[in-house]
Order: C-alpha cells, then sequence, then structure tokens
C-alpha cells in the first residue's frame, strides 16, 4: 500500500494494518513490502506506481484488489480500480446490506 502524505492514508488504514512502500521503490521492492505484509489491497498513486504493483502482482498470492487515487488508468485491468470506482463499490454494497437489513427486521 502506497501511504503519501495525504488524507487517503486515513481512509485506506481505517479497517486493518497498513504498511508503506516508497513511491521510489523498484518493482521488486514493492513486490517484498507487499508479499511479507500479505498484502490483500494495494493502494497507489497513480499510473507509474500502478505498473509497478502489476509487474509483481503474479507473486502476490494475498492480493484481491489495487486501488489507483489520482489520475486516470490508461488500461482496464482485473481487480484494479480507481478511487471513484470503489466509492460506487462500497455505495451498493452498504445500499444491499441495508435492504437485507431491512427484510430481515420485517420478516
Amino acid at each position: 500500500m502506497y501511504l503519501i502524505s495525504s488524507e487517503l492514508f486515513d481512509f485506506s488504514s481505517h479497517r486493518g494494518l497498513s504498511t508503506g512502500i516508497y513511491t521510489t521503490n523498484s518493482p521488486e521492492a514493492c513486490h517484498y513490502v507487499a508479499h511479507e505484509a500479505m498484502c490483500n489491497i494495494i493502494v497507489v498513486e497513480n499510473e507509474i506506481q500502478l505498473q509497478k504493483i502489476l509487474k509483481v502482482r503474479e507473486r502476490l498470492p494475498h492480493l484481491k484488489a489495487i486501488v489507483q487515487y489520482t489520475g486516470h488508468m490508461k488500461n482496464r485491468y482485473e481487480d484494479v480500480y480507481t478511487v471513484s470506482k470503489m466509492s460506487i463499490l462500497l455505495i451498493n454494497i452498504n445500499n444491499q446490506t441495508n435492504i437485507i437489513l431491512n427484510l430481515l427486521y420485517i420478516a
């Protein structure tokens, strides 16, 4: 997970542990940190940082998703989201949860 002086640090560390990877790290250094930390979500700043993770993602068995929080992705990738797309997914999950809870309450 990339943690840069940003309000995203608060957002990304609310529900678990987080670790930092320097933006100057090589793809192999990123792999080492992400693998040892058993990261299942990695938050990257931009396309440059995303490409580093994509180079090593096949060797990260715990990785479930990558979230890019600035800029636009040049291509679409499986399990790679922008912050705006992730926000939509979270809203949908929250709405579905509320519907289920309401149904359970009514029953």
